[in-house]
């Protein structure tokens, strides 16, 4: 990776252990893809005036050389499970790997594709067309 990991805290207090666990996480990731260039993951407690539960969001952007920034974000919808910043956690950075892994497969295709074009092209000989022997 090109630039350091960003790690951002919104409403959430900022802790040492929480950021380790967050650059851990990161790190196994980048080992998996090895194309990124940049890293920023934001976890957001959003504030919430109602009595329903407050799960914490969390957003991953990665950078990859020759397209726009991938965004990752964790499911907004009321989520028990993501009461839990653990939790939060896991299943944001299980769905990074499964988005990365849908983007090395676009980007293998079309760099397959490419090499393919090269190998189609047809044979430069005589044009095509009515022999003049048969005039």
């Amino acid at each position: 990776m090109q630039t350091p990991l960003e790690i951002e805290f919104n409403g959430v207090e900022k802790s040492d252990a929480l950021e380790a666990k967050i650059a851990e996480k990161f790190n196994k990731l980048s080992k998996h893809f090895s194309r990124m260039t940049s890293g920023r993951v934001v976890v957001a407690k959003p504030h919430r005036h109602s009595k329903g539960a407050n799960p914490f969001l969390i957003k991953i952007e990665v950078g990859v050389p020759g397209q726009p920034p991938i965004l990752i974000s964790s499911s907004r919808e009321e989520n028990r499970e993501h009461e839990d910043i653990q939790i939060a956690l896991r299943d944001a950075f299980d769905a990074a790997r499964r988005k990365l892994d849908d983007v090395s497969a676009k980007l293998s295709r079309g760099a397959q594709a490419k090499s393919e074009r090269g190998r189609r092209r047809p044979a430069k000989g005589p044009a095509l067309g009515p022999d003049a022997s048969d005039i």
